[in-house]
């Protein structure tokens, strides 16, 4: 990035945080900020999932979809700032000279990438990482972090399981449906949490970067019933004479295209 723009985004972000302290000030909106992980170390990726049940139980979120970041960092003493910048800036995450915490990303990006742009920061901010951890390797375990905050590791087991060998489009897109997340945050999560193999997970982007098929609102309506069929038909744990009987669409239906040699 060249040192104008530099300098822009540093004058848009001093603009912002005024504000923001001034409306505080008149408002008398004090939302004290406490960073429930200031004792976990982050030692390994089983410690981020760790962090993400803790953050989720201290801020009372349970295990449902996230409501608006901009509210909720708010409301935990986080200022979540959106600068029109540069495609190129992504995000970053500090602190004022108030020694309160902000989050600043781009404007620009699509909301998906907005969401996970931000969480990751959020991941920079309270996240206590080993000493001896490199730049790369902090950048990735935040990356973790954003998605398990998307997608916490009950939600993904209890909505694919512990392991699959494949996973239909149907799944995915009712899983991206309820709680947000694209289907490749869903399938990298996946990867992450070992329920699907590294070799499906590559298979699944290659199909993704060549694929225009895309489920409308009707086909991704079913019941929890032939969900359950779908599912034990692509792992091939029914015969498909059994899927005719309970009158389920044609294999290659319910398969398409999350075959594994379709990807």
């Amino acid at each position: 990035m060249e040192h104008k723009q530099h300098q822009t985004i540093k004058e848009q972000l001093a603009e912002h945080i005024a504000r923001y302290t001034a409306f505080k000030q008149i408002s008398q909106m004090n939302n004290s900020f406490v960073n429930p992980l200031a004792e976990l170390a982050i030692i390994n990726e089983e410690a981020i999932e760790q962090a993400v049940y803790k953050l989720r139980a201290a801020w009372k979120l349970g295990y449902q979809s996230l409501p608006d970041l901009t509210e909720l960092f708010s409301r935990h003493g986080i200022q979540l700032i959106e600068l029109d910048a540069p495609f190129d800036f992504q995000g970053l995450s500090g602190w004022t000279t108030e020694r309160r915490p902000v989050i600043v990303i781009n404007q620009h990006h699509s909301v998906d990438h907005k969401i996970l742009l931000s969480l990751k920061e959020l991941g920079h901010l309270l996240l206590n990482f080993r000493t001896d951890f490199t730049k790369q390797q902090i950048n990735k375990l935040c990356r973790r972090f954003a998605k398990a905050m998307l997608l916490p590791r009950p939600t993904m087991i209890m909505a694919l399981g512990q392991k699959r060998r494949q996973i239909t489009q149907r799944e995915l897109a009712v899983l991206s449906q309820k709680h947000g997340p694209t289907t490749r945050c869903i399938m990298d999560r996946a990867r992450d949490l070992q329920i699907i193999s590294e070799q499906l997970h590559q298979q699944f982007i290659s199909w993704l970067h060549h694929t225009t098929h895309t489920l409308s609102n009707q086909e991704m309506q079913t019941d929890c019933f032939k969900q359950l069929i779908y599912r034990a038909a692509v792992e091939e744990i029914i015969p498909m004479s059994r899927v005719n009987n309970l009158s389920v669409r044609r294999l290659r239906e319910i398969k398409r295209p999350f075959l594994a040699n379709e990807f």
